[in-house]
């Protein structure tokens, strides 16, 4: 277990007079001294002692370039020195990207140089850069998660001891915002759901192929085998995957798995099929109906946000028609493709 030291780094300084310093790059400038202990941002790379301070900026848009670099005081080599620690395998920092006060990234780097006293960052390259920046395409790949609005990106770094995986005390943080709209999140590779319809017959003995809708193009869910409704496969995009039974003929649970992903569903109650729980292991969603205005709607409702599904049929009529889905649940693709298919199979069933 990771433990949390939570000593003053101002007492270093009290430490320096019993213990000589070690060497360490100290401060790269007047720039450095000013944004100590900060994380600056620019859509221009921040180039070490070469920083133009105009640049820095803590508002960006849609795709524009993000690039950043952690200031800090004292050097690494100084910081183990200072808690105790040896650098046996190396100087490391952790540093931690957080939506929205989130937790959304978590992860350890070695520092090439143990007195080093910052690093540049790069969370998004301008075109033509290849160099193999470590989160490079980082806000990209998590647009899903982000709301369409301001959203509010932090990033933080501390000591990291990664023999004994102690965590030191904050050295450097700093955050910014990006603006997205629906219409960014939804082209930008990430997946918002946006319609369901039968193609062919759900009757028995046939197949059962729905279309679903995904950033306005067309999806497919259907069964694996005629006649069955234990086993199905589905396509939208770069996502494919399985979803069954969890017992043959028993259509209370249900497993859809991705590659390493897997999602399991389950009634809330046995007695009902009209609320059901849908977990990725880490969290748990709940899909529930409800009639309103003479219509079946469907829904998921979590701090990440909603997600509808509304007929466009009153009760009586023949299920052979559309379902409109309202997606502004930034949640990963196969939870919110799990909601789909619930609503599918007890539309059926």
């Amino acid at each position: 277990m990771k433990k949390i030291l939570i000593l003053s780094m101002s007492l270093f300084f009290c430490f320096g007079h019993v213990h000589a310093q070690l060497r360490d790059d100290g401060y790269s400038g007047e720039i450095h001294k000013k944004y100590n202990s900060k994380v600056v941002f620019s859509n221009d790379e921040i180039v070490y002692q070469d920083e133009n301070e105009t640049m820095f900026q803590t508002e960006f848009s849609y795709e524009e370039p993000i690039y950043g670099r952690m200031y800090w005081y004292p050097g690494l080599n100084n910081i183990y020195d200072f808690y105790g620690w040896q650098a046996l395998k190396g100087y490391y920092y952790q540093m931690e990207i957080y939506l929205n006060d989130e937790l959304l990234s978590s992860d350890h780097h070695e520092c090439n140089r143990g007195g080093c006293t910052t690093m540049p960052l790069c969370l998004n390259p301008v075109e033509g850069d290849d160099r193999g920046w470590l989160y490079s395409g980082f806000l990209s790949k998590n647009y899903y998660h982000m709301k369409a609005g301001v959203n509010t990106i932090t990033v933080k770094v501390y000591p990291y001891n990664i023999r004994t995986e102690e965590i030191g005390e904050l050295i450097s943080s700093g955050s910014f915002t990006i603006n997205l709209t629906k219409e960014n999140i939804s082209s930008s590779g990430n997946y918002y759901f946006n319609g369901l319809k039968t193609y062919f017959t759900s009757g028995d003995g046939l197949w059962n192929v729905w279309k679903v809708s995904v950033n306005d193009k067309y999806g497919e869910l259907n069964t694996i085998h005629k006649g069955e409704k234990d086993r199905w496969e589905y396509i939208f995009g770069y996502c494919s995957g399985t979803i069954s039974t969890i017992i043959e003929g028993d259509f209370s649970s249900f497993e859809l798995k991705s590659g390493d992903i897997s999602i399991l569903m389950k009634q809330e109650t046995k007695e009902s099929n009209l609320s059901w729980v849908i977990s990725n292991g880490d969290h748990e969603y709940y899909l529930r109906m409800e009639v309103i205005d003479g219509a079946k709607v469907w829904s998921v409702v979590a701090k990440e946000g909603k997600i509808t599904f509304k007929t466009t049929w009153s009760i009586g009529e023949d299920v052979w028609k559309d379902w409109i889905i309202e997606d502004e649940l930034h949640v990963g693709a196969e939870v919110k493709m799990a909601a789909t298919f619930l609503v599918m199979i007890n539309t059926i069933q």
